[in-house]
């Protein structure tokens, strides 16, 4: 993720220059940068609020929707290699 970034900034120069990282931020992405880390971005409103609808519409999206009901109404079959209980599988790994 981070080379996803190209526009950031440390946290202390966010703390040391808001104004300039909010004027920034206003018009772009921005990431903010701790311990070497990209782990918050800063977006335009205008691109949180687009990125919002289109989470909404894939949401409500009637393929999405079946997905959803194919993975909670699946039967659960055991993996061929799992342990008849993990009890079971713990007692085996301590002895």
């Amino acid at each position: 993720m981070e080379k996803a970034f190209q526009d950031r900034v440390s946290l202390s120069e966010l703390s040391k220059n808001p104004n300039e990282c909010y004027d920034a931020a206003s018009y772009r992405a921005l990431g903010i940068e701790r311990d070497g880390s990209v782990g918050v971005v800063m977006v335009p409103a205008s691109e949180y609020l687009s990125l919002r609808h289109l989470f909404s519409r894939a949401l409500h999206s009637k393929d999405l929707q079946d997905v959803i009901s194919e993975i909670t109404q699946a039967e659960a079959v055991p993996h061929a290699d799992a342990p008849q209980s993990y009890d079971q599988a713990e007692t085996e790994k301590r002895t």
